[in-house]
């Protein structure tokens, strides 16, 4: 059987090969929140305020869309670089269409809910009578869309994974700059408004996908669809390295839901506007670290396979301080100019947005550095098939924490303890994931199995 460890992954110069990895994951990974962002902004200029209310309210749905993708991308990137590295081709390929499989099924019912019942899931996340025809127009394509959003994600994290970062690279900076393109011809010569954002972030989308698609032609791809009988051990033990993210994901949008509707209580939709603002510069920056985690996972996966847990360590190393620096500098920021990061979204020079959102903004970015503590960690364990350990830091951060700390925060302090509620719960967490992550480098020395982390 012909063998297929990546050289470059497991002895190659370990700092070159971790930024190249990493700095075309970074990339991506931001090209991809550069959707909400860039939609953000434009719609800030062409809508208005009640525009980001309700681009915010449909927030739960991108999460249910990268969730579903993410239960499977994950589990069959991770089995494929593994059964690639040890020359078993056709099992590498058997999880690649069995997760092609269930996100073609999933996405096709979520289109046809789309087609017959957007209005009344626009309601359901939250709208109201004067947000409902903005949140239909944006929420409707997403929805007709969802099959493109997915296996633009799915390919993407396996292309990467099939040793071609630089491709995965470049589709998501193409689908990037066209969403803007898009989003400005569609906002402003031609005055589409809310649907024209939605529209441009959907084509830019399936461009991204096309390009990635491209890698399934070149003669190094190992990435094809097979014949396969449906195991359902093999489709189980894909969503068991998938579910800490989809929870993940899944819990963010019923955090961002449960959130809109606390704010919209105490504050009306201008403290809505404020959250979907202040989540359009963080996730930016969470991408960031999604990006790294999901960088490392070939040199996670396939360092892991060949038993190089020195590697493996020396990787986490680097992961940590990446990080740390990228969260430093992110907080710097926010502390110190939070006006000019509103400004750009506060077109209408709104008097109550310039009083909010500063203070919202400085007093959430405090957690910055925890979470993407949290959100590497939880990438380490997902690629090295720990799927209890990943499971329980993204359980805690995502909902078990921050669900009870909203309510109770924002009814001892109000406002201000909206804002506090995802801080506690990330700092709490990392508190866990740490005292987690130092018992696992603990058992690797006790076993002999690698050397010290400072060798």
């Amino acid at each position: 059987m012909e063998h297929t460890i990546n050289k470059e992954l497991t002895t190659g110069n370990l700092n070159q090969i971790f930024f190249k990895y990493v700095l075309s994951s970074v990339l991506a990974m931001m090209g991809m929140s550069l959707y909400i962002v860039v939609d953000t902004f434009f719609i800030s200029r062409s809508v208005g305020t009640i525009g980001i209310t309700a681009g915010n309210i449909v927030m739960p749905m991108f999460n249910m869309v990268f969730g579903c993708a993410r239960l499977f991308e994950i589990g069959a990137g991770t089995f494929f670089a593994f059964y690639k590295a040890q020359g078993d081709i056709k099992k590498s390929r058997t999880y690649f269409t069995i997760a092609s499989i269930a996100l073609g099924i999933l996405s096709i019912i979520i289109m046809i809910v789309g087609i017959f019942f957007s209005k009344e899931v626009a309601y359901l996340l939250g709208a109201d009578d004067s947000t409902v025809t903005y949140v239909t127009d944006y929420l409707k394509p997403i929805m007709l869309f969802a099959p493109s959003f997915m296996f633009s994600s799915m390919l993407y994290s396996m292309v990467r994974n099939d040793n071609a970062p630089t491709l995965a690279m470049a589709a998501m900076v193409a689908c990037t700059a066209l969403n803007i393109i898009l989003d400005y011809v569609f906002m402003f010569p031609l005055k589409m408004g809310m649907f024209g954002a939605s529209l441009a972030t959907c084509l830019a989308s399936t461009a991204g996908c096309l390009v990635s698609a491209i890698h399934m032609f070149s003669k190094n791809n190992n990435i094809k669809l097979t014949r396969i009988k449906i195991d359902f051990r093999e489709l189980i033990s894909m969503c068991k390295l998938g579910f800490p993210t989809f929870i993940l994901e899944i819990c963010g949008g019923i955090v961002v839901f449960i959130t809109n509707k606390v704010l919209r209580d105490i504050g009306g939709n201008i403290a809505v506007a404020t959250y979907g603002i202040l989540m359009a510069f963080c996730y930016l920056t969470v991408s960031i670290f999604q990006g790294i985690g999901q960088g490392v996972q070939p040199l996670f996966s396939e360092n892991t396979a060949v038993g190089d847990f020195a590697r493996v360590k020396k990787t986490i190393k680097l992961t940590i301080i990446s990080t740390l620096m990228i969260g430093g500098i992110a907080t710097l920021i926010t502390q110190i100019s939070p006006s000019m990061i509103i400004g750009f979204f506060n077109s209408e020079n709104s008097e109550s947005l310039s009083q909010i959102a500063p203070n919202a903004i400085r007093i959430y970015s405090i957690g910055l550095i925890f979470i993407g503590i949290n959100i590497v960690t939880s990438n380490f364990y997902t690629a090295s098939g720990k799927a209890k350990q990943a499971f329980v830091i993204s359980l805690l951060r995502s909902l078990i924490i921050v669900v009870p700390a909203l309510y109770i925060l924002s009814a001892v302090i109000g406002l201000n303890g909206v804002w506090l509620a995802v801080p506690t719960a990330e700092i709490l967490t990392a508190v866990i994931s740490i005292c987690l992550l130092v018992n696992t480098l603990k058992h690797f020395n006790k076993n002999n199995a690698v050397q010290d982390l400072a060798d």
